[in-house]
């Protein structure tokens, strides 16, 4: 579900709040026959694994629009938070008194032990961004964020930005005498963007617990070292082109040229 607010506290002044969350639930459920099969000797086996995710996201939003002559302005600042929590929980039992059943209830012998557990990261986020225009026609927008994530230990932040420029040509005064030219707009973009991974591991060694039917366990160190000092993925982007449209906007022609440079790849 979801909600969201908006107050205008003056005429170009407002604030903007947004949340939304979803839940996911899983309940499932593998039965052996008590009769044949690898659990015959155990009279039959259930076992249940029963997990849910959350995920919440809530953002604030002050904005500020002012438009004077030819001059548009658009400001905001924002701040935004992320968190996503995983929980599971499995057991398993033998000996069914009642073979048909999904309870665990039902069976007299636990086998193993029952284990649970949880996941969870966050992401915090503060942002801002301005966009100006001239007459409509000279383009101007800039945005910096900087943004702190669970899954690094030493180096939680980091901090990226852009800024890019906007030129209709096809409004100047001096393209009316090219009628067969509709449309052409020339831009140009400048920006640092920032990846934190999907993964929940990077800072923080991760070993899994083994365990028999007895009830003995050992543990085991995952094969994926971790690293305390990874931080933000980081890509550099330089990019310009154009829009175009001709002949009663019957053609459209479009060309970027972007390079892209990125640092501390995962």
């Amino acid at each position: 579900g979801n909600f969201n607010l908006g107050v205008d506290l003056t005429k170009s002044l407002s604030f903007e709040t947004r949340y939304s969350g979803q839940y996911q639930q899983f309940d499932g459920s593998s039965r052996s026959n008590p009769y044949y099969g690898g659990f015959a000797g155990d009279y039959g086996a259930l076992f249940k694994d029963v997990s849910s995710t959350v995920n919440q996201n809530f953002l604030q939003l002050l904005r500020y629009t002012k438009t004077f002559k030819d001059h548009n302005l658009e400001v905001f600042a924002a701040h935004e938070s992320t968190s996503n929590t995983f929980k599971d929980f499995n057991a398993a039992a033998t000996r069914a008194i009642s073979p048909n059943t999904l309870d665990l209830s039902q069976y007299t012998t636990p086998y193993g032990r029952a284990n649970s557990y949880s996941q969870r990261w966050t992401l915090d986020s503060y942002f801002g961004q301005l966009n100006y225009n001239y007459n409509q026609k000279y383009f101007l927008t800039a945005s910096v964020r900087r943004d702190g994530s669970s899954r690094f230990i030493n180096n939680k932040w980091g901090t990226f930005g852009s800024a890019g420029l906007g030129w209709i040509v096809s409004k100047e005064n001096f393209m009316s005498k090219l009628s067969f030219i509709d449309f052409l707009t020339l831009k140009a973009s400048y920006g640092i963007i920032g990846d934190q991974g999907t993964s929940l591991q990077y800072g923080w060694q991760i070993s899994s617990i083994n365990q028999t039917p007895n009830g003995d366990y050992s543990f085991t160190e995952s094969s994926t070292l971790a690293n305390p000092d990874l931080t933000w993925e980081t890509s550099k982007i330089a990019q310009v082109g154009f829009e175009s449209s001709f002949f009663n906007n019957t053609l459209d022609v479009n060309l970027d040229y972007y390079v892209k440079n990125t640092d501390n790849l995962f």
